[in-house]
């Protein structure tokens, strides 16, 4: 390739080396076209046009196959003829196609080890044969996998220590590179019942609860569209949890669902399942060219050790009996003392030799009963360790290394503490390193006092999507220590970010939780009952969220305490909505006048965020009640306000309206920019209830402009986040677009029936459009209704008394098929 090409991938590579494949496979009387039928019959989609766009012909487009295609394609060829291409010639394939260094390995099976590895060491890749190949299991690894790929769930029983979950890895790594899906882990230890089975599935798959809906349905739902991988890690039987009744749970509720599992069982605790099942013995350790050995070998250069001798190797095969965690622990035990007696317990023998911050990052894992992700770990460990982020990745390495911990790759790295580890060594953690654990974790987690403003270091290394659980975890683990005060402040500070990032039910059942433990004298029962409100708010159980306004207006402190007083009508004027229709009712009139004092308020002691987020709800209430005119000029002002401050969520939330306001103008073009700079400012951040809530929003600009395939896409986009994360006043409002789409379809009748159904279900739970948006979908009801371009036809999708989870399905099904 031309050393200036701006390409990313080397098409004259690629095509060159895959004319030579074809020309060898012509000589057998096999031609491209066979190629594809094979692929075809794999059920990878190709056409030949788009087969040589790939691979054969226009190195000029910078465009190959998708890592699924490109693996089946492998495979065709590999079964087509096995010495198709030469190890040497695969790696330049790959290497012209920009596989990931982490899936490189995978391609291993194809040669002979000692061909493979000398390419790899050829290309300066050493490393990668040691991190990522598992000595002594490929037999097995391939048994499962071809399981696997059956869709044919497997069990893996053994000893502790013997390498279940390697193994079950290994199978899930090759799985997702070969179907391009990801897969998924789920820790079994704290598993104990049916019911915290689908606590953790809704975990893992991110779906949230819907209304009342069980979440067994939402469940379903998923594992029937996404045929979902998983690992199943250490699974505990039990009479009344037993692994028989977990597998015909499965097979009854998530036929689809792919699973390998991981037990201590034995091969004969369940004959039943006999098929199902397969054990993973210990590595041989017979000899110098057994796995065990190897395996040594691998685990002392991995500690920077180049030389041990054989009759250390011998010794630990022999002490260890061929597992592979007794052989890390006792090869990283005789590499930091050569005296270490091997018959000792090796677990507690060998954690006494790490140095005092591994001990300790070890001890917040062996605490955590949830697997923590790195990036968590690194946003603590400044205050637990006074290491900083960045370098504690070496630390955690050394964890692994030594076998104490287990690296899962989700969407980030988690870190596991094998079993046997955690059975050895949690009961000797302390009540006072449990507390100096707390303390360090709230302190880092709260060094600003209000998350929502803040670019803290702690906030930016944070990945919310994975690591605002764990801080729910932590939240819990403060208030069964009894730091009820610490546990309530930090959960006042993060709040925001639960709502933002989908998490509001659960942050909801914490946060009563914390209302019931705290003291009634407590200073944090005021704050505490403000976010609650405001959680309910956001829910939609406006019910609930008045009681706790109610308590915080008959609280005293609101006479003496400005910015309590404040805050309160910030946060209680979009409930209050809820039953104003003027801007004559006096409810109305004095939520605005209350707002104004907010406003001075905040300019006065220099709050200037504080000022602009009340601007914008002045904003909103005016919306609200259709007065458009001052609805923008309260915009304008928070915008151009907090365009002066640090970029915050709040920014992005003002410029979310503006494009609301100047879609009820008119401004179809105006409003669609600015929801766009929403909605990318959100991905940024991954906040995935507000991208929700912004496709809604361009969603209805493409229905007012009669862009209805346009505003499919973005309503299927905004209703597929919801089924995941829940919201119901966000659902509601997605079947109020619907009703536009198939309005603007011809779909009458069906409109009426489902806005009739839609106004039943408002009205119930009290959640209310406004003025503003009922008077935009009458007009657009009656637009449609005398457009004669529109033809009438009748769908027959909606009937009188669905509840919301029916017209939900349907409206979801008729998007995905649309």
């Amino acid at each position: 390739m031309d050393a200036y090409s701006s390409l990313v991938f080397d098409k004259i590579a690629i095509n060159d080396l895959m004319r030579s494949v074809v020309g060898r496979l012509r000589k057998q009387k096999i031609s491209v076209p066979d190629i594809i039928d094979q692929l075809n019959a794999k059920g990878v989609a190709v056409t030949r046009a788009k087969f040589d766009d790939w691979f054969m012909t226009r190195p000029d487009r910078d465009t190959t196959a998708p890592i699924a295609v490109f693996n089946a394609l492998l495979d065709v060829l590999f079964a087509l003829q096995p010495q198709i291409m030469t190890a040497t010639e695969l790696f330049s394939l790959l290497i012209a196609t920009r596989i990931p260094i982490n899936f490189i390995q995978e391609y291993a099976r194809y040669f002979p080890p000692n061909e493979w590895n000398n390419v790899l060491k050829a290309y300066g890749f050493h490393q990668i044969t040691w991190n990522d190949t598992l000595i002594g299991r490929d037999d097995i690894t391939d048994v499962i996998y071809e399981h696997i790929v059956r869709h044919y769930n497997k069990i893996l029983v053994g000893s502790a220590g013997v390498g279940k979950t390697a193994v079950a890895l290994q199978v899930l790594r090759r799985y997702s590179l070969h179907t391009g899906k990801p897969t998924y882990y789920i820790d079994m230890r704290q598993t104990t019942t049916f019911m915290v089975l689908l606590d953790q599935l809704a975990t893992v798959f991110q779906v949230r609860a819907m209304g009342n809906e069980p979440l067994l349905y939402r469940l379903e739902a998923f594992v029937k569209h996404h045929a979902p991988c998983l690992l199943i890690d250490d699974f505990q039987d039990s009479p009344s949890f037993s692994l028989p009744q977990f597998m015909a749970y499965c097979k009854t509720h998530f036929p689809a669902m792919i699973f390998v599992l991981t037990t201590q069982l034995t091969t004969t605790s369940y004959p039943e399942l006999a098929d199902h099942i397969s054990e993973v013995l210990p590595l041989a350790y017979s000899d110098n060219t057994s796995p065990a050995y190897h395996l040594v070998r691998r685990c002392t250069l991995e500690l920077g050790v180049a030389q041990i001798h054989d009759h250390d190797i011998r010794m630990i095969c022999t002490h260890s009996q061929g597992n592979p965690l007794y052989i890390k622990m006792m090869a990283g035990s005789i590499v930091r003392n050569a005296t270490v007696d091997l018959q000792d317990d090796i677990v507690a023998t060998s954690v006494t030799q790490l140095n005092t911050v591994t001990q300790t990052l070890l001890q917040l894992m062996l605490f955590a009963n949830i697997q923590l992700t790195q990036s968590f770990i690194g946003a603590v460990s400044p205050v637990l360790v006074g290491i900083d982020s960045g370098h504690v990745g070496t630390y955690l390495q050394q964890l692994t290394i030594a076998g104490y911990t287990t690296v899962v790759q989700h969407d980030q790295p988690m870190h596991v503490v094998s079993n046997i580890v955690r059975q050895r060594l949690q009961p000797l953690i302390t009540e006072t390193q449990i507390i100096d654990i707390l303390r360090c974790v709230y302190t880092a987690l709260s060094q600003d006092n209000d998350v929502l403003l803040s670019t803290s270091n702690t906030s930016e290394r944070l990945v919310y999507r994975t690591d605002l659980p764990i801080v729910l975890y932590f939240t819990e683990d403060l208030l069964t220590a009894g730091m009820t005060a610490e546990a309530a402040a930090l959960f006042c500070i993060w709040h925001d970010a639960f709502i933002r990032h989908g998490l509001v039910a659960e942050a909801i059942q914490l946060g009563e939780q914390c209302m019931v433990a705290l003291a009634a004298t407590s200073h944090m029962r005021v704050e505490l009952q403000l976010v609650m409100g405001t959680l309910y708010s956001e829910r939609g159980l406006t019910h609930y969220s008045m009681t706790y306004f109610t308590q915080l207006r008959a609280n005293e402190a609101i006479h003496t305490d400005g910015y309590l007083r404040a805050r309160i009508a910030v946060s209680q004027c979009l409930i209050e909505l809820e039953n104003i229709n003027s801007a004559n009712d006096p409810q109305f009139v004095n939520m605005c006048d209350e707002l104004v004092v907010a406003v001075t308020y905040f300019r006065n002691h220099q709050l200037f965020a504080w000022q602009a987020w009340t601007y914008h709800r002045l904003s909103y209430m005016y919306f609200h009640i259709g007065d458009l005119r001052n609805s923008h000029e309260y915009n304008n002002l928070a915008v151009n306000l907090l365009r002066k401050l640090t970029p915050s969520n709040w920014l992005s939330d003002a410029m979310r309206s503006r494009g609301l306001i100047l879609t009820a103008i008119g401004d179809f073009a105006s409003a669609r920019q600015h929801l766009e700079y929403a909605i990318n400012a959100y991905k940024d951040s991954d906040q995935v209830s507000e991208i929700a809530q912004s496709y809604l929003r361009v969603a209805v600009v493409d229905v007012l402009e009669m862009k209805i395939k346009s505003a499919v896409v973005n309503l299927r986009e905004g209703v597929q986040i919801l089924e995941r994360i829940g919201g119901l006043k966000d659902v509601l409002y997605s079947i109020d677009i619907y009703c536009g789409v198939l309005l603007a379809q011809g779909g009458f009748n069906d409109a009426r029936m489902l806005l009739q159904i839609c106004d039943q279900l408002r009205h119930e739970r009290q959640i209310y459009r406004g003025g503003t948006f009922d008077g935009m979908l009458k007009q657009y009801f009656a637009f449609a209704t005398n457009n004669t371009e529109i033809v009438p036809r009748d769908l027959g999708l909606f009937m009188p008394n669905q509840n919301i989870y029916e017209v939900v399905a349907i409206m979801r099904r008729q998007l995905m098929t649309a």
